[in-house]
């Protein structure tokens, strides 16, 4: 998969978490509603390659090359819900939902507690998700390659 296909599919993931959130923080009484979320989304890769080999007459010749490149890249991206939510239904997706949702609760009850000496106008938090894959194959040339991506969601709720 390209680097562009994972950040579409990971934005898909994420979008469909914070469509789940959204509905939720609306019907249900958590004392907040989700008003943006900013992602910034990070992919970065690095592959290898390895050449060599050995020879024994004797003495013993051991040569190799290793070759490394990476690169990485960031995007940010500011969503804000619409007011018909269209929801998706994917297990990656539902369980950050979960996440987002029992931090949007105690978020409400924070906002009512502090309520008795100031007005609680909006809270954010942010959330850190990491994926990573890591291979290699070698025999007597090879190559591995590694890639891994860690984004921040950053969400903004107000007190309902």
């Amino acid at each position: 998969m390209s680097e562009g296909e994972t950040l579409v599919s990971l934005v898909e993931k994420i979008e469909k978490a914070l469509a789940i959130v959204a509905d939720r923080t609306k019907k249900e009484k958590l004392g907040v509603t989700l008003q943006k979320a900013e992602l910034e989304l990070k992919v970065a890769s690095k592959k290898s390659a390895v050449v060599g080999g050995k020879i024994d007459i004797g003495v013993s010749i051991d040569a190799s090359a290793e070759k490394e490149w990476s690169k990485s890249h960031t995007l940010t991206l500011a969503l804000t819900p619409k007011a018909k939510i269209a929801l998706g239904k994917e297990k990656e997706s539902e369980t950050l939902a979960a996440t987002i949702i029992e931090i949007a609760s105690a978020m409400g009850r924070i906002s009512q507690a502090a309520a008795g000496n100031f007005n609680a106008s909006e809270a954010s938090v942010s959330i850190d998700v990491e994926e990573s894959k890591d291979g290699t194959l070698q025999v007597v040339a090879g190559g591995g390659g590694t890639w891994a991506n860690s984004h921040t969601i950053k969400l903004t709720f107000r007190p309902t």
